[in-house]
């Protein structure tokens, strides 16, 4: 997981199995490619799509997106909110 949050700080898409929990932080085909295991042509096919999709999908935006919605940025805010609720 913290390879994820290195490509994801770099405004870099990713590549991922759906095996295991990586996959959970990945929109498919907008801050990364999913494919379904660790299949020598199913990598090939997934770097392909990445290079069918990177002139028509602004993969950095969506990545400044879904990064900026994380809740660990938030964490200020959360705590204000259960502060002034107690």
């Amino acid at each position: 997981s913290g390879i994820l949050n290195v490509a994801y700080g770099f405004g870099k898409p990713v590549l991922v199995t759906n095996v295991g929990g990586l996959a959970e932080f990945v929109d498919n085909e907008k801050t990364g490619i999913i494919i379904d295991e660790a299949d020598k042509s199913k990598i090939v096919n997934g770097i392909k799509r990445f290079y069918e999709l990177k002139e028509s999908v602004d993969f950095r935006s969506n990545i400044a997106s879904r990064v900026g919605s994380n809740q660990f940025n938030k964490l200020p805010q959360l705590f204000e909110s259960i502060i002034n609720d107690t």
